[in-house]
């Protein structure tokens, strides 16, 4: 994140011990700014950096539309953190499997050998870990509506 104070200053004075008008910071935290104009005025002020809470766990739909309009179509779940072990299978109701990636990127677009499927409730798996957590293993059904 960068830290920009106003060029207007001839001196500048960060809690880092800076001189540049502007710093780049990495961690949370208070910083502060010490300036000094033309006619050696100061002026000090500080800000409190905090950290965002990102989304942590496992989402996932129960349905999508696979009809190439740029939205929904693809089939995948979310998984929030830092990933270190992934694999997303998908069957029909024979108990085949017609998707599967170990890529948390990659969902699937609703085909079974480049042959659309049709509408129907298939059955999903995914076994998966987040950094500084155990193994997860999550199942579900999802309805492909077209």
């Amino acid at each position: 994140m960068l830290l920009k104070a106003s060029t207007n200053f001839i001196n500048y004075k960060w809690s880092n011990n800076s001189t540049s008008p502007s710093i780049t910071i990495t961690s949370p935290g208070v910083y502060w700014l010490r300036v000094t104009d033309a006619s050696n005025c100061t002026g000090k002020d500080s800000i409190v950096v905090k950290s965002k809470d990102c989304l942590n766990g496992f989402y996932i739909p129960n349905a999508f539309t696979p009809d190439n309009n740029g939205r929904n179509d693809f089939f995948k779940p979310f998984i929030g953190g830092v990933v270190k072990k992934y694999q997303f299978m998908i069957y029909n109701r024979w108990g085949q499997i017609i998707f599967t990636t170990n890529d948390q990127h990659k969902g699937w677009d609703g085909k079974l050998a480049g042959i659309d499927q049709d509408p129907n409730v298939f059955v999903w798996t995914c076994t998966y870990q987040i950094e500084n957590q155990s193994v997860k293993k999550e199942k579900g059904t999802v309805v492909l509506m077209r």
